[in-house]
């Protein structure tokens, strides 16, 4: 057993035992009686929101794809379904599903799909960065969110410099790949075919609607965390769940399981109780919202794959 599969068998293995450990001491019957008064109406507002943000999921990567490349909406709609699919069920399933999808239903190279995957997750710090300083603005955060949020905030731009550094230095690494032999060369030259293809970060103006169409999906991410915390009588929903939302986009960062079980809920909670909700109210917010986050992660590629396992028929 190699020591990095040790190691992630070790995270899940402790994370697991936190979940467990949360199972046995959580105040069951009263988060049953919480969630027992959620006015349904809420969650159903809350489904709208996610299931909006899909359409704008598609269209960024549309958005950023090489000079040259075109996938329709409705491909693109069926990629991102399945991705999300797999983001849901399995550590990192999204980007490898992400990299199969794009290269072999959207016509991609694989070195553009890999850029594809790059520029996503650029946008995606952008936007976190920007939503942990809308949180520090609102609330004296605690102090491991704060940490986290001073991490965040060091690390994207050192990310985002390089990124800009590297998209325009394909002529240097094709030049030095020409001097390599055997499998050094090739892997420059794969990592060429990438830098070639961060077009986007070449024209930053190209970024700036793939970017609005992510704060978008933020802002509905927000929204529907708020009809949580609404149907779960958290005091100031909204300015809850958007440092709610701030907690759960760092400390899922890094899937330390899958769906983000345990974390997820413990970055929730912690954060609803920082503004006055009870910890069987902060529980129940987090366990509803966690669960409306999976099925509408898992369910529309789930039937993708079931309508056309149907048509086969």
């Amino acid at each position: 057993m190699t020591g990095r599969r040790a190691l992630s068998l070790l995270v899940v293995a402790v994370a697991t035992g936190l979940a467990a450990l949360f199972a046995w001491h959580a105040p069951w019957r009263q988060i049953g009686q919480a969630l027992g008064a959620v006015d349904p109406r809420w969650i159903v507002l809350a489904a709208v929101l996610h299931l909006v943000s899909y359409p704008l999921w598609a269209q960024q990567w549309r958005l950023i794809l090489p000079d040259g490349a075109s996938v329709p909406m409705g491909t693109m709609l069926r990629t991102i379904a399945l991705v999300s699919s797999a983001n849901g069920l399995v550590p990192f399933g999204g980007p490898a599903a992400g990299l199969y999808l794009l290269a072999s239903g959207c016509g991609l190279r694989a070195s553009g799909a890999v850029a594809v995957l790059m520029l996503d997750q650029l946008l995606a710090g952008l936007t976190k960065v920007a939503l942990a300083g809308i949180a520090i603005l609102l609330v004296p955060l605690p102090d491991w969110m704060h940490q986290a949020v001073i991490g965040l905030l060091l690390a994207v731009p050192v990310v985002v410099g390089g990124l800009l550094l590297v998209a325009h230095g394909s002529a240097p690494l094709e030049a030095f790949a020409s001097r390599l032999t055997g499998r050094s060369a090739a892997m420059v030259d794969a990592v060429g075919q990438v830098v070639a293809r961060l077009d986007a970060l070449r024209r930053p103006v190209r970024l700036v609607a793939p970017l609005g169409l992510t704060i978008g999906r933020k802002a509905l991410e927000i929204g529907a965390a708020s009809c949580v915390a609404a149907a779960t009588g958290i005091p100031d929903p909204v300015v809850a769940a958007t440092c709610a939302v701030a907690a759960i986009s760092i400390v899922t960062s890094v899937p330390l399981t899958p769906g983000h079980v345990g974390t997820f809920e413990a970055a929730a909670a912690l954060a609803y109780q920082a503004f006055g909700a009870t910890p069987a109210q902060a529980l129940a917010a987090a366990l509803l919202q966690h669960a409306l986050v999976l099925t509408l992660a898992i369910l529309p590629g789930y039937a993708l794959l079931l309508a056309r396992q149907v048509r086969r028929t």
